[in-house]
């Protein structure tokens, strides 16, 4: 019985270990900056910004998560993005690549615990 609820407690404590706020900043096309960022929450919801340091306004996509291993998959709305997880980085590694470009979102640092 301990072993189980030690386990249990280990995995939801794993489990619980990529939640936070992820974000990039990458060059743009028009000389600024692109800032994404990614924000996993409790209970699988997740929500995707992009916006640039020489414009007004933003993107908002939101939808839901999941992990399998060191892979995050994030389904939003007519898309889905996957990431690879190492400690406080995800690596893009899927993307929709007409609506990212070819270079996608880049690598997202951990912001929060």
């Amino acid at each position: 019985m301990i072993r189980r609820l030690a386990a249990a407690l280990l995995l939801a404590g794993c489990a619980a270990t990529e939640l936070g706020t992820y974000e990039a900043v990458l060059p743009s096309q028009s000389g600024g900056e692109q800032h994404v960022r990614l924000t996993l929450k409790k209970g699988g919801a997740a929500a995707v910004t992009s916006t640039f340091s020489d414009r007004a306004g933003g993107v908002l996509l939101e939808g839901t998560w999941q992990r399998e291993g060191n892979r995050i998959t994030v389904n939003l709305e007519k898309q889905a993005m996957v990431f690879q997880r190492s400690g406080p980085l995800l690596a893009a590694k899927e993307w929709d690549r007409t609506v990212w470009g070819e270079k996608g979102p880049g690598v997202l640092q951990r912001l929060n615990r």
